[in-house]
């Protein structure tokens, strides 16, 4: 604890930017290892689906299809 009181706020968000990196790639790895047939879109989704739950995801979705029409 006593690191991070030390460091400039600069310091500390370039940590937490680096250690929030690290976690989206182990999350990344993850799906790929349990799910290696999806596709970089279904990817996508599961991230999103595990980040904010199955009723956002669908919105998203709903919402992403609408725009693109």
């Amino acid at each position: 604890m006593r690191a991070l009181a030390a460091m400039t706020p600069a310091q500390r968000l370039a940590l937490w930017e680096e250690l929030n990196d690290e976690l989206e790639e182990m999350e990344v790895r993850a799906i790929r290892r349990q799910h290696p047939e999806f596709t970089e879109h279904e990817l996508q989704v599961e991230i999103v689906r595990r980040r904010h739950g199955e009723a956002l995801t669908q919105a998203w979705l709903t919402n992403a299809l609408w725009v693109t029409r």
